[in-house]
């Protein structure tokens, strides 16, 4: 038998069989020979999304705004998190820029967005960092928490920052 349970939101996983006497809180694997009948369920979790969006897009020329999101473990020490956008014109070129400070800057050098970003920013511009939307308009780039680009060098993301 094969059952799909959740979604789970956060780390810890909980996985109750009513039936019989299997009970856990965040493992993988779980057994149980209840009646002579062996159970055995793998629970699986995906990433999850990271974040709190806090400031709007404009409208581009697909007649959208763009999204951006980010998934992965909460957790800064996984050294998981991959930032993805979507809903961007075909072909376009595009990079992320980075900062510990949100802003609001109209209309930045003339162009038709805003930068939510203040303080010192760093960009993602490493080889194979700035990246194409291709036909799909979207791509997305998996960081390393360990080397976030600031004006300064890179840094390591800490517990709690955001």
């Amino acid at each position: 038998m094969t059952t799909s349970i959740g979604p789970f939101t956060g780390i810890g996983r909980t996985l109750q069989w009513t039936s019989g006497a299997i009970s856990t809180t965040g493992g993988d694997l779980i057994s149980d020979t209840t009646d002579g009948i062996a159970c055995t369920f793998t629970v699986s979790v995906g990433p999850q999304t990271l974040g709190t969006p806090y400031c709007m897009t404009e409208v581009n020329s697909t007649g959208v705004r763009a999204v951006l999101s980010a998934t992965g473990a909460s957790a800064a020490s996984a050294n998981d998190v991959t930032l993805e956008t979507s809903d961007l014109p075909a072909n376009a070129f595009g990079d992320f820029p980075t900062s510990q400070v949100q802003g609001f800057i109209p209309n930045p050098a003339g162009s038709e967005g805003h930068l939510c970003l203040g303080g010192a920013i760093g960009r993602y511009v490493r080889p194979g960092q700035i990246v194409n939307s291709g036909a799909a308009g979207a791509f997305s780039l998996t960081l390393d928490l360990t080397q976030q680009p600031t004006p300064m060098g890179f840094v390591s993301v800490a517990a709690g920052e955001t």
